[in-house]
C-alpha cells in the first residue's frame, strides 16, 4: 500500500511540475506577446507622430510655395504692361452686332494670355481667386460709313463746320452741317445712336454730336450739336474746326483695320483708297518722340474682303506687305466660328511682328525666378 501511495504521490508531484512548467511557459509567452504588443503600439505611435510631423511639414512647405507663387504672380502683374488694341473699319469690322471681329479678337487674345499665365500660376490663380489681367479691344467701327468719314473720326483729317450756324444758348440740339477739312466733302456719318465721336468742342464750347431733327437730306445730313451746359448763343462760321475727343483717344493702341472692297466706291479709285488707308495706318502706328520725330512703329494688321489677285488686292499687298490679310467672306455670310478663325490669323500676324514678345518675356522671366525660389 505504501508503494502505491508513493507512486500516486510521485505522479501528483509530476503533474504539479508539468502544470508549473506549463504555467511558466504561458506566463512567459503572454509576457513576450505583451512586450511585442507594447513595442508595436510604440512603433505605431512613433509612425503616427512622424506622419503627422511630415504632413505638417508638407502642408507648411505647400503653404510656403503657395505664398511664393502668389507673391511672384502679384509682382509680375504689377509690372506687366498689357497691350491695348483699337479696331477701325466699315461694315466688315462692325459685323452683325452679335458676331464681330473685335469681340472674337478680344476672346482669342485673352485666351492666349490666360494660357501663358496658367502654366506657372494656374494653381494659385484658381486657389486664391486672383484677378487675371486682360488686353482691351476698343471697337471704333461703324456700319454704313465710308473711309472718308472714318478718316475724320480717327483724326487723320480734321472735321469742320460746313455752313454758318447759330448755336443756341440753351442746352438743346442744333442741326449742323459738317465737312472734311481736307476734301471739303459734306460728311454723311452713319445715322445711329453711337457714332464714336466722344465729346466734341466747337469754338471752346463742349458738347456731343447726336441725331438731328427733320428728314435726312443729302446736302444737309441729319446731325446736331448738343452743348453740355447752357450759356451765351453764338455764331459759328464755315470752316470752324470741330475737335473730336476720340480722334486722339486711342493713339498708342495697336491698330487693326478691316474694310471691304465696296469701300472703294466711296472714293474715286482703288489707288485713292489705298493712299487714304496708308494715311490712316500711319497716324496709328508711328510713335513720335518729344522732338516730333518718328521713334518707333507699332505692329498693325490691315484686312480687306476682296477677290484674290484683283487690282485692289495687289495694291494692298504692295502697300502693306506682311501686315496684310486678304479675306474671302463678306459680313452677311460670316459666322461666329468664321470671326474666331480670322481673329486667330490677326493674332498670329501681330505675334510675327513681336506684338506679344515683351509680355511673353516677362512671364517667362517670372517663371524662371519662381523655379529658383522654390529650389
Amino acid at each position: 500500500m505504501k508503494d502505491k501511495a508513493k507512486i500516486i504521490q510521485c505522479i501528483g508531484w509530476g503533474i504539479c511540475v508539468v502544470l508549473a512548467i506549463v504555467l511558466i511557459v504561458i506566463v512567459w509567452t503572454d509576457r513576450k506577446k505583451t512586450q511585442e504588443r507594447i513595442m508595436q503600439i510604440r512603433m505605431e505611435a512613433e509612425l503616427q507622430e512622424s506622419s503627422a510631423e511630415d504632413s505638417t511639414n508638407s502642408q507648411t512647405a505647400s503653404d510656403d510655395n503657395l505664398k511664393k507663387v502668389s507673391s511672384a504672380y502679384e509682382d509680375l502683374i504689377a509690372e506687366l504692361q498689357m497691350n491695348s488694341f483699337v479696331c477701325w473699319g466699315d461694315n466688315e469690322m462692325a459685323g452683325s452686332g452679335k458676331n464681330t471681329l473685335p469681340k472674337a479678337f478680344d476672346e482669342v487674345a485673352n485666351s492666349h494670355l490666360l494660357d501663358l499665365l496658367s502654366v506657372p500660376f494656374g494653381e494659385v490663380i484658381e486657389k486664391e481667386k486672383l484677378t487675371i489681367p486682360t488686353m482691351t479691344v476698343d471697337d471704333m467701327s461703324v456700319s454704313n460709313e465710308g473711309l472718308e468719314e472714318i478718316l475724320v473720326r480717327a483724326g487723320v483729317d480734321e472735321l469742320e463746320v460746313g455752313e454758318w450756324v447759330l448755336i443756341s444758348g440753351k442746352k438743346e440740339p442744333v442741326n449742323i452741317v459738317l465737312r472734311n477739312s481736307n476734301s471739303r466733302s459734306i460728311m454723311h456719318f452713319a445715322q445711329q445712336k453711337d457714332t464714336r465721336f466722344g465729346q466734341v468742342d466747337i469754338s471752346g464750347v463742349k458738347g456731343i454730336l447726336t441725331r438731328g431733327e427733320g428728314e435726312y437730306d443729302e446736302d444737309h445730313p441729319r446731325l446736331a450739336f448738343l452743348r453740355d451746359q447752357a450759356g451765351d448763343s453764338f455764331q459759328v462760321g464755315q470752316g470752324t474746326e470741330v475737335e473730336i475727343e476720340y480722334a486722339a483717344k486711342y493713339l498708342g493702341s495697336i491698330p487693326i483695320f478691316f474694310f471691304e472692297d465696296n469701300s472703294v466706291d466711296t472714293v474715286d479709285s482703288a489707288d485713292e483708297f489705298v493712299d487714304d488707308l496708308e494715311r490712316l495706318v500711319q497716324r496709328y502706328t508711328e510713335i513720335e518722340d518729344e522732338d516730333g520725330e518718328s521713334s518707333e512703329e507699332l505692329p498693325y494688321v490691315v484686312i480687306c474682303t476682296v477677290d484674290e489677285d484683283s487690282e485692289l488686292d495687289d495694291s494692298l499687298k504692295e502697300a502693306f506687305d506682311d501686315h496684310y490679310i486678304r479675306h474671302d467672306t463678306y459680313v452677311d455670310e460670316m459666322t461666329e466660328e468664321g470671326y474666331k478663325e480670322l481673329a486667330q490669323k490677326v493674332y498670329e500676324k501681330l505675334d510675327e511682328q513681336g506684338c506679344f514678345d515683351e509680355m511673353r518675356g516677362k512671364i517667362a522671366k517670372a517663371t524662371e525666378e519662381l523655379k529658383s525660389a522654390k529650389e
